[in-house]
């Protein structure tokens, strides 16, 4: 399957922009689909082999990802290490951008693996428009919380739900 790019701009300079990122385990602060996230015992912070735990909020599994390549302030790469069998063994890169002193770039370049159960039962269409959305709307949330210091609050929305 064919890489998957979307950019999003951020009203923030590139190190704003790229901290965000870089504060590997607390992805959860802005990941619409994440409830919680932490640093795997034992992982380094940051950079090559930082290693996370993603609890998804739609399925309630660990989704497990490493940075294999990494640039401070320029490009981060990401593998899903373990997960459903949707991303299993996928590839993210972040690439970020300076486009002025206070705007700033993120593309993200997604690389399905070509044993991910959706491509085998032939829908693949499904699945890229999906990942597409997905990572759209990541990119969004992100903006949201660089720009504004908005977190996505997950945990706060479940409290409140009836029982």
């Amino acid at each position: 399957m064919a890489e998957i790019v979307i950019y999003r701009n951020v009203e923030a300079p590139l190190s704003v922009l790229w901290q965000s990122w870089d504060r590997f385990g607390e992805i959860d602060r802005f990941h619409p689909k994440i409830l919680t996230s932490r640093l795997v015992s034992g992982s380094v912070k940051t950079g090559v082999g930082a290693e996370r735990c993603c609890l998804s909020a739609v399925d309630e599994t660990c989704l497990r990802e490493r940075i294999i390549a990494y640039q401070p302030e320029e490009y981060m790469v990401i593998e899903i290490v373990d997960a459903t069998f949707l991303l299993q063994n996928a590839r993210i890169t972040l690439d970020f951008l300076a486009l002025s002193h206070n705007k700033s770039r993120t593309t993200m370049r997604i690389s399905p693996s070509e044993r991910s159960g959706f491509l085998r039962h032939g829908a693949a269409f499904l699945f890229r428009a999906g990942l597409r959305r997905s990572f759209s709307n990541l990119l969004e949330a992100n903006a949201s919380f660089v720009e504004n210091g908005r977190e996505f609050a997950f945990v706060t929305r479940l409290q409140g739900a009836p029982q």
